[in-house]
């Protein structure tokens, strides 16, 4: 219980940066780029978040498990770290090459060469973040202290030297810097506590890592086209005002919604024993406390609603009420993203359901492709909210009635 509070704890601070940097610095950007600048940026994050997927490979989860598993065993924690990361460099080689290709050779890209470079690098970056080897060991005070460093000194970068419209480039820059730093500091930790001796991995040591992470991977690139090919599309179809007017919002909504994800994060390795141990238990805590977590989070979400137009005006300013509509069809995902990740990240693949999670994902995600096409060439950036909205409803439907299906076997 002890461990479990300090990695709350700490994982709540790193929430709480998470969910501050971009509240803080996306108004100044708007008001100094425009909206339509922030669109592009935007835009290009999104395109660039397909190939982090790909790093990342599903590892950032299967690794917590793993680690969290055998978190007494140095040995076992040096091999887990060791695939992870090497594997994360190699997928990173192959992505590049891609991405390099598509973006020369599409007019969309290759006007603002740049920022989609630099965004990708971004991300890339970001991927390299142990998350996951401080969460398997209920050490996130050591991934809290790091990402403030990092986050604090983007920060600093965008209000110090973005001034006009014409500095636009230097915002995934800054995001690059921000998140090297992070990376160095939380790999520093590592070594220095830890003694984590960094050696080179197998073809076999490889294949096997694509294999353990590859339904976590299909489940999380169909969870792309369900939460993030809306945005793609709009931009593709509307423009990247339009894409500023969605993301402007849906940016405070996932802020908001983010806020709750330190308790999943620090459930996620007590689970995965728990579960293991004495699943009746488990059964009897979950029908306990879950009921009040959804009470809390519904009248949450229509606080949200109610306080939308002050909400948006206040964070993003007049010039973005156009956002307020938005704001309001998506006022309910903060309750919707929680039960989903409950069900899906906390029961499912602590069971080791991952088909189960990757069946609903993809059958959302299927469904989801036409949904979007159809309400966006309707109705532009409203149409993407509520697509997004109805796809949000059927995953939760969706979790639920795998994780029931599990618990009760």
């Amino acid at each position: 219980r002890k461990d479990f509070m300090i990695n709350f704890f700490s994982l709540t601070v790193f929430q709480a940066i998470e969910l501050l940097i971009p509240l803080i610095t996306i108004p100044f950007i708007i008001s100094k780029v425009g909206a339509e600048k922030f669109g592009l940026i935007s835009f290009a994050i999104v395109f660039s978040y397909f190939f982090q997927l790909i790093i990342d490979f599903g590892f950032n989860t299967i690794s917590t498990r793993d680690i969290s598993i055998h978190k007494n065993d140095i040995q076992k924690i040096t091999q887990i770290f060791n695939n992870t990361i090497i594997s994360k460099l190699i997928l990173s080689v192959f992505c590049f090459i891609v991405f390099i290709i598509i973006v020369l050779f599409f007019e969309k890209f290759n006007s603002n060469i740049e920022i989609f470079i630099f965004t990708f690098i971004a991300l890339f970056t970001q991927s390299l973040i142990p998350i996951w080897f401080f969460q398997g060991l209920q050490e996130s005070k050591y991934l809290t202290i790091s990402s403030f460093i990092g986050r604090f000194s983007y920060l600093l970068f965008i209000f110090f030297f973005i001034k006009t419209e014409n500095d636009y480039f230097l915002i995934p820059v800054f995001n690059s810097v921000g998140y090297f730093i992070s990376a160095i500091l939380a790999f520093i930790i590592i070594n220095k506590k830890h003694k984590i001796i960094f050696s080179l991995i197998t073809i076999k040591d490889f294949k096997e890592q694509l294999y353990k992470g590859k339904f976590m991977f299909l489940s999380e690139i169909k969870l792309y086209f369900i939460s993030y090919f809306n945005i793609l599309l709009l931009g593709l179809i509307s423009g990247n005002v339009a894409v500023a007017y969605f993301v402007g919002a849906e940016k405070i909504i996932r802020a908001i919604s983010n806020v709750f994800v330190p308790i999943q994060n620090s459930l996620f390795p007590v689970l995965a024993i728990k579960l293991n141990e004495d699943r009746l238990e488990t059964i009897r805590l979950i029908k306990k406390y879950l009921p009040i977590a959804i009470g809390v989070l519904l009248i949450f979400s229509i606080f949200l609603f109610v306080f939308s137009e002050n909400i948006i005006v206040l964070i993003l300013g007049v010039e973005m009420k156009n956002s307020i509509i938005v704001f309001k069809i998506l006022s309910l995902v903060p309750l919707l993203s929680f039960l989903d990740l409950f069900f899906g990240k906390q029961i499912l693949l602590n069971l080791k359901r991952e088909k189960d999670f990757f069946k609903v994902v993809f059958f959302i995600a299927i469904i989801n492709i036409p949904l979007i096409y159809f309400f966006i060439t309707s109705y532009g950036f409203v149409g993407a909210s509520i697509s997004q909205l109805i796809t949000q409803f059927l995953l939760v439907i969706g979790v639920f009635y795998y994780s029931f299906k599990a618990l009760n076997k």
